[in-house]
């Protein structure tokens, strides 16, 4: 007990010192810190992770990373050059493919430490990782010197995330393509040991990264340079960059609305119908009869497919068992998670001003539940519920959008992005 109380005051006091010491002293001491870390991987030959040990060593170890073989299609030539920042001893990207010739450069600050690590183990690893620092990648390449830059788990340990983003921007072609992955808030878990001094969240559809008194909205910084696509799948926040000039957002036709309860699922759901001209349906008005009485399980499916068999929808609600099939059929997914407090006094005010009328989404019940099992709900969504989300997903097709709406800036951006398209789609309509 003693000494978990004195871990976390050290972790309070790393904390507090990284709100009020230079970036990049913080960088240049942990440097010693994550050199030792990969000594004793390379001595211990992967330590818990030996499996990845050896496929870091194999020369013919396929590439592995979903995000780069999506974008292979998009690039017409070969060899597709890929250069791996921060990519630690060894790349862990793999090296082939079974269609495409790959050229993988690797790149970390601490190359000349890791090549005397592998002398040592008299080992020479199929890419060697080559000295380069994120923050100067353009004058270590020159521009438009690869057609994917990457990062895994890098960003974090940066001076500058923004700088190290917007230089992996310039390196690439034109048509080329940065690509991030990422565990959130690292720097949080690891008490801001090391070299882990940021934290990347996703915040709506935002990619962000914080530090004590820090903060850098990458997605607004970038976004006038750059089209970013950013999802979240548990605790890995994935971006896919794109320097082509931003193309006009698809169409929204077919929406899910999820989130816990309260979170004003079917107020967003009015809202977006009112703006795309899209009568919204919300689940729980087509499945609660008067007095709580289900639908019959056969009516209840044939009511689903009908609805979603249709060419524009708006559907916003839960039901776990039918998600897969309505996010398979959706060309957007909007997640509302507004966070529990705020649901909690969505839930008292909701009961409060409907108590005599009938609720948006409740059209065949007097009034929605109050009870403790609905704030079990609320308090409980993201730990039980938002991970079952994230699994129906898999059943969305591949260009399905993702949209994360957690505050007012993001409902706001949402709806003026259906206003922009229900002009595009008019003017489409009416022509010249």
């Amino acid at each position: 007990m003693r000494d978990a109380v004195l871990e976390r005051l050290a972790g309070l006091l790393r904390r507090l010192h990284a709100s009020l010491a230079r970036q990049e002293s913080f960088w240049h001491r942990g440097l010693a810190h994550e050199a030792g870390w990969w000594e004793r991987w390379v001595v211990e030959e992967g330590r818990r992770w030996p499996d990845e040990f050896r496929e870091r060593l194999d020369p013919e170890t396929p590439l592995r990373e979903e995000l780069i073989l999506e974008l292979l299609p998009s690039i017409a030539h070969d060899p597709v050059r890929v250069l791996d920042v921060g990519a630690g001893p060894a790349t862990s990207l793999g090296k082939m493919h079974p269609e495409r010739t790959l050229e993988i450069v690797a790149v970390d600050p601490l190359a000349d430490e890791y090549e005397a690590l592998w002398r040592d183990a008299g080992i020479r690893p199929p890419v060697p990782t080559k000295r380069g620092i994120g923050e100067r990648l353009v004058e270590r390449f020159g521009t438009a010197a690869f057609d994917i830059a990457y990062a895994r788990n890098a960003l974090d340990h940066m001076i500058d995330p923004l700088a190290v983003v917007e230089q992996m921007i310039a390196v690439v072609a034109d048509s080329g393509y940065v690509v991030l992955r990422h565990s959130q808030n690292e720097a949080t878990k690891a008490r801001y040991r090391g070299l882990h001094q940021w934290n990347i969240v996703l915040e709506g559809s935002d990619l962000v990264v914080r530090r004590p008194r820090h903060e850098i909205n990458l997605s607004a910084q970038l976004a006038r340079r750059a089209l970013l696509t950013c999802r979240q799948n548990g605790e890995t926040v994935t971006c896919v960059i794109s320097k082509r000039p931003a193309a006009k957002t698809p169409m929204m036709r077919r929406i899910a609305i999820v989130g816990p309860p309260a979170a004003g699922k079917s107020t967003l759901a009015a809202r977006l119908g009112k703006a795309l001209g899209i009568e919204p349906d919300h689940l729980d008005a087509l499945f609660w009869n008067p007095g709580w009485r289900p639908t019959p399980p056969d009516e209840w499916e044939a009511k689903h497919r009908a609805l979603l068999a249709r060419s524009r929808w708006i559907v916003d609600g839960g039901f776990t068992v039918s998600m897969p099939e309505r996010f398979s059929a959706a060309d957007t997914v909007v997640i509302v998670d507004p966070g529990p407090l705020a649901c909690t006094l969505r839930a008292i005010r909701r009961r409060l001003v409907f108590s005599v009328t009938r609720a948006p989404g409740m059209a065949n019940v007097s009034r929605p539940h109050f009870d403790l099992q609905l704030f079990r709900w609320i308090w409980r969504f993201r730990r039980d519920k938002l991970p079952e989300i994230f699994s129906a997903l898999e059943a969305a097709t591949p260009g399905t959008r993702v949209v994360h709406v957690r505050g007012r800036s993001d409902v706001r951006r949402l709806l003026d992005e259906a206003s922009e398209q229900a002009t595009r789609r008019n003017d489409d309509r009416h022509g010249p």
